[in-house]
């Protein structure tokens, strides 16, 4: 067998996916997924795999991967080969994006890619990862401050994120992207073409359209071969550093103190990990070197590294809610209440201000009577924009309200105890005013 591609697949199935194995590809319908589906499909009769394949739409690029999925599922049904797909809907969810759509989209793909597993009950997600892919990566964690773990690139063979039974495959890891382009015009390969790819708005497409051709012109050629090198020496040395912290933590013979540096650091990061909480270097950094001096993680979770060189959660001081609420009748005059440091005044009128310090609402909406009070377990409330209400609690957290101040913050309701203002966040959907409104709740609320 001659063709690389194919040879690729042979030289590692034994090691990645045997006879008789239940191998779900994820497929997104581009030249690379659609290369490895018709190799796979190609090699199916020789080692009776029972193929199924993964897709996510999305939703994204006005329309053009609903095709894609529409272009995936043909392929599927023409192969005879079992096809699962999902339309993820978190493109316009801030919490979901905080950390950019490349990234939640990812997350989302890995997710139902999970869930397609369980469904085909196979052990084992093929994903059509190349040589350029790795190069890519590696400058990108590079330029993020990633450790040797995270410039080592992609593995072959690895762990699902999250999962003990479920593997990656990658056999393409040692094929470039020229080569499949190649299988895909000697087979006859279709494949969509992604024009999200050409977006210089994403950090991967300026690196590898703008990063990589100047490396090149740089020094004369491709740095690959050079960053495949040095991705194989720091992933060792990761792995070397790695081990020595998971025998310490199991054993803990030796002083924290002794440890050589790299191996504090993945001490303090395996014990993360094992906690749930996500990676950065000032964390790490923070833990190696103050211990007993707790640092928040997550709203209301904080955790500090005892002289011992174990990560302990910090317990924070219980703290209460404030049951106390004040039933107020708005009417022409002002009215003022005080909380705290923070003062509300409002009255209503019959005609909208020309000019208007605070927020204005709909009084009608709102009704004869609100009441005042501070944030109560189970609170949902709807901001202006948002389609529905949501938990108050979650609002608080991705406005980064620490968890006293919370408690402190003051909210409005209607007489039948619907939120229609917060403190310090946008007004309510329920009480906006409309053009129909004729009769208006002037609301300032003050700092002290």
């Amino acid at each position: 067998m001659n063709d690389p591609v194919l040879q690729a697949i042979q030289n590692q199935t034994q090691d990645l996916f045997p006879r008789h194995k239940r191998v779900l590809l994820a497929i997104s319908g581009g030249l690379d997924s659609m290369v490895l589906l018709d190799a796979m499909h190609q090699l199916q009769p020789d080692w009776n795999w029972k193929l199924a394949i993964s897709h996510v739409d999305h939703k994204s690029r006005n329309g053009a991967s609903k095709k894609d999925s529409q272009f995936v599922r043909r392929t599927a049904r023409q192969l005879s080969i079992p096809f699962t797909s999902h339309q993820w809907d978190g493109g316009n969810d801030p919490h979901l994006l905080k950390d950019g759509f490349e990234q939640a989209a990812r997350n989302a793909r890995l997710d139902f890619h999970i869930k397609s597993a369980r469904q085909h009950r196979s052990t084992i997600v093929v994903m059509a990862h190349h040589k350029d892919d790795q190069v890519e990566t590696f400058l990108w964690k590079l330029m993020r401050g990633a450790g040797g773990a995270g410039l080592a690139g992609m593995q072959s063979i690895a762990d699902f994120p999250g999962q003990k039974k479920l593997k990656i495959a990658r056999p393409f890891l040692n094929l470039c992207k020229t080569e499949l382009r190649e299988y895909a015009m000697r087979h006859g390969v279709t494949y969509r073409e992604d024009e999200s790819n050409q977006d210089f708005a994403h950090v991967r497409n300026r690196v590898r359209h703008k990063l990589l051709p100047a490396f090149s012109e740089a020094f004369g050629k491709s740095p690959s071969e050079a960053i495949s090198q040095t991705q194989s020496l720091i992933g060792a040395d990761a792995d070397f550093a790695m081990a020595a912290a998971i025998e310490w933590l199991e054993a803990g013979a030796a002083p924290f103190s002794n440890l050589h540096v790299a191996v504090q650091r993945w001490v303090v990061a395996c014990q993360l990990r094992t906690m749930g909480i996500d990676l950065n270097f000032k964390l790490v950094e923070h833990l190696r070197l103050k211990p007993s001096v707790p640092l928040m993680v997550a709203p209301e979770k904080a955790v500090f590294r005892n002289a011992a060189g174990r990560l302990i959660w910090h317990q924070s001081p219980e703290l209460d809610f404030r049951k106390d609420s004040r039933h107020l009748v708005p009417g022409s005059r002002w009215q003022q209440i005080d909380s705290n440091s923070t003062c509300v005044s409002f009255r209503v009128c019959h005609q909208k201000p020309i000019r208007q310090a605070g927020e204005l609402f709909d009084a009608d909406r709102i009704g004869k009577s609100i009441h005042i009070r501070q944030w109560q377990p189970g609170d949902r409330f709807q901001p202006i924009g948002l389609r529905s209400a949501v938990k108050l609690k979650e609002l608080f957290t991705n406005a980064k309200v620490p968890a006293a101040a919370k408690r402190q913050r003051l909210v409005a309701c209607t007489a039948t105890d619907e939120i229609f203002w917060v403190e310090g966040l946008r007004i309510g959907e329920t009480a906006k005013v409309v053009p129909s409104t004729r009769c208006f709740l002037k609301w300032i609320c003050q700092k002290s």
